[in-house]
């Protein structure tokens, strides 16, 4: 298990759903992390993988934006991944982020969080 800022972790996805797959909001997550009703590790480690240019992408893509979230605005500056870089062999076509650098996701049917990557200036 290792540490990382989640602003240094990238999407495999272009957009990701509003829900986890239980149904619940990404945006109650993000709050109930907020007000200390969940603690980041009560929740499962991103899996992340580190490809040949030693970039760091996200198997668990909204786990990713909920904590993106939280660090831009302050409320966490890194967290446990689990590193399965050698038990997956690197798929870059199958991503579908040739056409960008997966900093960023768009969140189908909303959020009232914003992904950090876009906020920034270039």
């Amino acid at each position: 298990m290792k540490r990382l800022s989640p602003l240094d972790i990238r999407y495999t996805q272009y957009s990701i759903s509003n829900r986890f797959q239980n149904g619940t909001l990404l945006d109650n997550v993000i709050s109930a992390l907020k007000n200390g009703q969940l603690h980041h590790t009560d929740l499962p480690p991103i899996r992340v993988v580190c490809d040949g240019a030693g970039l760091w992408w996200s198997l668990d893509n909204r786990r990713l934006f909920v904590y993106q979230s939280l660090e831009g605005e302050g409320y966490l500056s890194s967290i446990y991944v689990n590193d399965v870089s050698s038990s997956n062999k690197m798929l870059e076509p199958d991503w579908g982020r040739l056409l960008d650098d997966g900093t960023s996701v768009r969140v189908r049917r909303g959020s009232c969080y914003s992904n950090p990557a876009l906020d920034t200036p270039a």
